[in-house]
């Protein structure tokens, strides 16, 4: 019976062991940190009809750090925000730019992805492991979306490139002074924890990318104002 019970008493604490390992794993923070492009003051305020009566084609390629479904949501965010913005959207694709090259639209939008790297520090690991994560795991994420806007024949108006930085802490400790430091000191919209730092990348992001495509349609104004005009056919009595 003492066997059994000494036995017992190993199994549980065990099992109390793993549970606090698995909680003390699944706190984390990701911080967001703006770099090429991201940074940039805009003049366009993506809630104002800055594309009113434009057609639009847009095109969210697939690959670098972007799964299918990932590319889909994508396209579909986008799609509201430049139609918030007045625009009808004639097309939108999930996949390669050469599946929307033949659609007629005043603009064309392109936005690929890129990763430029990735990494987890071993060092970090082994200190979290050792700290039961009172030291947190650092893991580093970058990328990149380049732009470009095309106008209907298919020249290119303008193109640019927008890349942000993820850095994320595992760990209860980091996990639990980002929350006291939220709840204490900081105020609710410079709040670090949660889902913050995508309430921040999508501000960022839409916002530039609206400032990149408004310049995209100036441009086309323009170049477009010295055209020929038409002369309209009149058919024979």
């Amino acid at each position: 019976m003492k066997t059994v019970s000494s036995h017992a008493r190993k199994s549980g604490a065990a099992a109390i062991l793993g549970l606090l390992w698995l909680v003390s794993f699944s706190g984390c923070v990701t911080v967001y940190q703006p770099m090429t492009g991201l940074q940039r003051p805009v003049a366009v305020d993506p809630n104002q009809p800055n594309l009113a009566g434009s057609t639009l084609a847009l095109a969210c390629e697939t690959g670098g750090y972007l799964e299918p479904d990932d590319t889909t949501r994508l396209c579909k965010h986008l799609r509201l925000v430049f139609e918030r913005q007045g625009a009808k959207v004639v097309n939108v694709v999930s996949g390669k730019f050469s599946d929307i090259s033949k659609t007629p639209a005043e603009l064309t939008v392109n936005v690929k992805p890129r990763l430029l790297h990735s990494d987890t520090s071993a060092l970090w690991v082994l200190l979290s492991v050792a700290s039961f994560t009172l030291v947190p795991m650092v893991s580093e994420f970058e990328f990149a979306q380049d732009v470009t806007v095309r106008d209907a024949s298919g020249a290119l108006l303008i193109s640019d490139t927008l890349e942000a930085r993820f850095i994320r802490y595992a760990g209860i400790g980091m996990w639990g002074l980002t929350g006291l430091l939220d709840w204490l000191v900081r105020p609710t919209d410079e709040a670090q924890g949660g889902n913050a730092f995508k309430e921040s990348f999508t501000r960022d992001f839409q916002n530039q990318l609206s400032q990149v495509v408004f310049h995209g349609r100036m441009r086309a104004a323009v170049l477009h104002e010295f055209d020929p005009a038409k002369t309209p056919t009149v058919s024979a009595p």
